[in-house]
């Protein structure tokens, strides 16, 4: 295993965020039938899925860092054939084995019929697939979006990431809060009828991951991402648990588009970027979190899956307490997924197009 210039702080990044992942499924999977909303098992759960949030942005910036990087040239052919076909033929795989699950084992049947159940499934994806097409589209845009981030000044590098930040996330956030009433109306019929489509989805990450990765952070410039991922994390764990225990209900503000989350998240990656990177991990360290990086596609395709077979053997959050049970749980998945994501490795041929 060739370690030499690797960025293992980035691996460990992902390692955490994949089990961080796995913390939020395993943390809303039964919830409701399992707790009432005002019990504190209830909000344990909400708890880590707040301090978890952070984990599917970190994979897209941490594919935006690799995707969109000066030294890499862009080969449209190997794009297609080494990144997006495997995006699909993974997903279409996996679906497969979802549907088949949940036809043949738990007799589910969204379609009618058991055949046709299983035939949709194939396609529709499990809950945590849409991941998959998701990153797909943005392998497919980033030879543009590269262009543009190595032609575009600063100025309008700038401006473009607050476009985004404003259209594709403050904007959404205050006209599904409702809040302020005064202008939530006007801003919702000015975003819905420009319809600036540019400006949103999860470009947003893919970029901030490259820029984050390539700029030079003052002392102040640090302070104020802290500071604001911290007033982002305080502000999302209150109105996730505090507003649903004062109100008996929860206000959405989980949302990946969120500035929130946004924050939250640029904050995660800052710290690994300038505190985690000056850890001098040994050569072993290094092994174990390079492995288990290497892991984490084919953790993150099987842990629904593992989830599901745990939960259908009685193992859940009711074991005991959900601020317990959960990462208990989650780890007990990862490595299980780990086991199956490396078998899967193992087999000649199709292992990079299932793991």
């Amino acid at each position: 295993m060739n370690l030499k210039g690797r960025m293992v702080h980035y691996d460990l990044m992902r390692v955490i965020a994949c089990l961080f992942v796995i913390m939020i499924h395993s943390a809303v999977c039964d919830q409701m039938s399992l707790y009432e909303n005002n019990t504190l098992a209830f909000q344990a759960s909400n708890i880590w899925g707040v301090l978890a949030r952070w984990a599917v942005p970190a994979f897209v910036m941490l594919s935006g860092m690799m995707f969109l990087r000066d030294d890499k040239e862009t080969n449209l052919k190997d794009l297609y054939k080494r990144k997006v076909l495997i995006m699909f033929t993974a997903y279409i795989f996996w679906s497969a084995i979802y549907s088949c699950y949940n036809v043949f084992v738990l007799g589910k049947l969204s379609s009618g019929t058991a055949l046709k159940s299983l035939f949709d499934g194939c396609f529709s994806g499990e809950l945590h697939m849409w991941y998959i097409l998701m990153a797909a589209g943005l392998y497919i845009a980033s030879p543009i979006i590269k262009v543009l981030l190595h032609k575009l000044s600063k100025k309008l590098l700038i401006y473009w990431v607050v476009a985004m930040l404003v259209f594709g996330s403050i904007i959404p956030m205050i006209t599904t809060l409702k809040f302020p009433p005064i202008i939530e109306g006007i801003l919702d019929t000015f975003n819905r009828n420009m319809d600036l489509q540019f400006f949103c989805g999860w470009t947003l990450y893919f970029v901030l991951g490259y820029l984050i990765q390539n700029h030079n952070f003052t002392s102040k410039e640090r302070k104020i991402i802290y500071t604001l991922a911290i007033i982002s994390f305080v502000f999302t764990m209150f109105f996730t648990v505090g507003y649903s225990v004062l109100k008996s209900k929860s206000l959405g503000v989980l949302p990946y588009e969120y500035p929130n989350i946004v924050f939250m998240s640029v904050g995660i990656l800052l710290f690994f970027k300038e505190t985690v990177s000056k850890i001098k991990f040994g050569d072993k360290a290094k092994k174990v979190i390079v492995t288990l990086s290497s892991l984490t596609f084919g953790i993150y395709l099987s842990h629904v899956l593992i989830l599901k077979v745990l939960y259908t053997a009685g193992i859940n959050l009711s074991i005991c307490n959900p601020i317990i049970s959960i990462p208990v749980i989650s780890i007990i998945i990862f490595v299980l997924g780990g086991c199956l994501s490396w078998l899967l490795l193992k087999i000649p041929l199709i292992n990079k197009y299932i793991a």
